[in-house]
């Protein structure tokens, strides 16, 4: 008996840990802001995902230090035409970039970027749900045992 409400115990508090990180993160999302930062570029590296197909890996080093990447499904040929010691803007959310202008023109396509986040921030929420689902299923079964 012991071992079955010590299990129960153990799956509540499983799914309240996982309310509360899925919480957490889609809060930070809607919190989160976009900076903007202007420079010259100092690097800029784009090359094939090895683990993943069709998926591009960016790097992006300003010359004020600041370093920007993102992983996106398009070619590396967008950024062809930036060069070292060109002046860039970036707009990003923490270190990863959201969008790149170079002389006055958006590199990326924003609403396909906008439609990524959007795809993975209704994950977390649909995780948070079924996480509070869980949580409020436990705990009524666990008062009704009693």
């Amino acid at each position: 008996m012991k071992i079955k409400n010590l299990k129960s115990t153990f799956n509540i508090a499983f799914s309240l840990f996982v309310m509360l990180a899925m919480g957490f993160i889609i809060v930070k999302n809607l919190l989160a802001s976009h900076d903007f930062v202007e420079g010259y570029v100092e690097k800029i590296d784009c090359h094939a995902d090895v683990k993943r197909e069709g998926i591009y890996s960016y790097h992006i080093l300003t010359s004020n230090n600041e370093s920007f990447r993102n992983r996106l499904d398009i070619p590396c040929d967008s950024i062809s035409q930036i060069k070292i010691g060109d002046h860039i803007e970036v707009e990003s959310q923490g270190h990863i970039f959201v969008q790149v202008t170079h002389e006055e023109v958006d590199i990326f396509d924003r609403n396909l970027l906008n439609i990524k986040r959007s795809g993975v921030n209704i994950i977390f929420v649909l995780l948070f749900i079924l996480a509070t689902g869980d949580l409020i299923y436990r705990l009524y079964f666990s008062k009704k045992k009693k």
